[in-house]
């Protein structure tokens, strides 16, 4: 058994395969959001602020290339949702 599946149930245990685990993050608009890596790349997950409709999705995945450390550019932590200029949208349902 490899380390990633340490203390995972085996009813738990599917077809479906963990490409990566996302944490909790508050950006500096206070804007809560999801973040993990995978490979070479870091994924974002952002609320959609601007769904009106049901076939709109909830949440939308950003994925950035990670910058190596002689790169200059913004620090991924610093990273923050490209549509994050929605006014009047409440967050204080969101599940994360």
């Amino acid at each position: 058994m490899s380390d990633e599946n340490a203390g995972i149930p085996s009813e738990e245990k599917s077809p479906m395969v963990e490409l990566t685990g996302l944490w909790s993050h508050q950006g500096q608009n206070k804007e809560k959001f999801l973040c993990g890596s995978i490979g070479g790349a870091t994924v974002f997950v952002f609320k959609n602020k601007y769904k009106e409709k049901d076939k709109q999705p909830d949440y939308r995945l950003c994925v950035a290339r990670n910058r190596r450390k002689d790169e200059p550019g913004e620090f991924i932590e610093d990273a923050q949702d490209p549509h994050s200029e929605a006014p009047g949208v409440d967050d204080s349902n969101m599940p994360f």
